[in-house]
């Protein structure tokens, strides 16, 4: 079974969304998390398509698959769960937020030796 929203969807909370097994949800052009968190539960799949933006919020994978075509704008937490990038022509990428592209930096600075 699969169900869609489609157009710009903003989330004014912390939003749960929970696929059943053999179920995907689909959020089809915008998806805007305005500081929020979305946490993915359930075992099926959660598929944006064309564009996730977090704006400070972050996604927060507990269960199931994320999958997509687009870009997401901003942070991922995925607790071993499954990240399926889209098709080839238009596979899914994450940009982090600024703070954590700095944080991310250092990281490989201090691992390298150079901190």
């Amino acid at each position: 079974m699969d169900s869609s929203v489609s157009g710009k969807c903003p989330t004014a909370n912390n939003t749960d969304v929970n696929a059943a097994a053999n179920v995907t949800l689909s959020f089809n052009n915008a998806l805007n998390l305005d500081g929020q968190t979305l946490t993915k539960i359930g075992v099926g799949t959660l598929a944006t398509n064309n564009k996730l933006t977090t704006a400070g919020g972050v996604v927060d994978i507990q269960q199931g698959t994320v999958s997509g075509v687009g870009t997401t704008n901003g942070d991922a937490i995925n607790d071993g769960e499954t990240i399926s990038p889209g098709d080839s022509l238009g596979a899914q990428s994450v940009v982090p937020e600024p703070v954590a592209a700095v944080l991310l930096g250092l990281g490989l600075l201090w691992g390298l030796g150079m901190l």
